[in-house]
């Protein structure tokens, strides 16, 4: 699905996220009150929910685990023209391991990047999931430029 119009859904919505535009900025604030952003890759949804993948310990787990109000916030495209943004505003937690081996399965990439420690990286590796509040787009690619807001 390269294009969003207004009959798709908010599952729709995260299938976008997940598998077109895929890579993401986490922003957040950290203990101390400071913004923090991480890059991330929007690796899995299911149930109106979004999840990536971290470290447990790591800043961003940390920020999460402290403050986990977040922002997502991704564009795609070559050029402004040619570009397609999303937002997400919503609440994040740690999972554990929910749904790591779906999302292994799902971005293989990822058994490259971990090869020769999949295993130790499955333990250390968290799921974080993301409950969207509220997520919108904006489409310069296509004329009249399309806006949406969705309400989860």
């Amino acid at each position: 699905m390269e294009f969003l119009n207004d009959q798709i859904t908010n599952t729709d919505f995260l299938e976008f996220v997940t598998d077109f535009i895929h890579n993401v900025v986490v922003s957040t604030v950290n203990e101390d009150g400071h913004p923090f952003a991480q890059v991330c890759d929007a690796l899995y949804h299911d149930n109106n929910k979004l999840y990536i993948m971290t470290k447990k310990g790591n800043d961003l787990y940390n920020c999460i685990e402290h403050a986990p109000e977040l922002v997502i916030t991704a564009s795609k495209g070559e050029g402004t023209m040619d570009s397609v943004g999303i937002a997400i505003n919503g609440k994040a937690y740690d999972a554990d391991h929910k749904y790591q081996e779906k999302i292994l399965a799902k971005n293989l990439y990822l058994n490259q990047i971990y090869a020769g420690h999949l295993e130790e990286a499955k333990e250390y590796m968290h799921t974080i999931e993301i409950m969207p509040e509220v997520g919108s787009i904006y489409d310069i690619r296509i004329k009249p430029i399309y806006q949406r807001k969705f309400e989860f």
